[in-house]
């Protein structure tokens, strides 16, 4: 983490809390009308490729054997 600048779970939380405004149906648990822009996505566009950027990312590093040993 960087002084200054948002962590990048702060990130990946906002996106998520985004993404649900967007991908999710109703009712929503949360709405969080700041976490699109706290992430940096602020358009549907960019919530829905950035969340799919995540998506490839958890799949590449996700494995069995990792999941064992968390």
């Amino acid at each position: 983490m960087e002084e200054g600048r948002p962590s990048s779970t702060a990130l990946g939380a906002a996106l998520l809390r985004a993404a649900h405004l967007v991908v999710d149906e109703e009712p929503k648990i949360l709405k969080d009308d700041f976490a699109a822009v706290f992430s940096g996505v602020e358009s549907e566009a960019a919530v829905r490729a950035a969340l799919e950027k995540m998506q490839a990312n958890f799949a590449r590093h996700a494995s069995p054997a990792r999941a064992h040993s968390l």
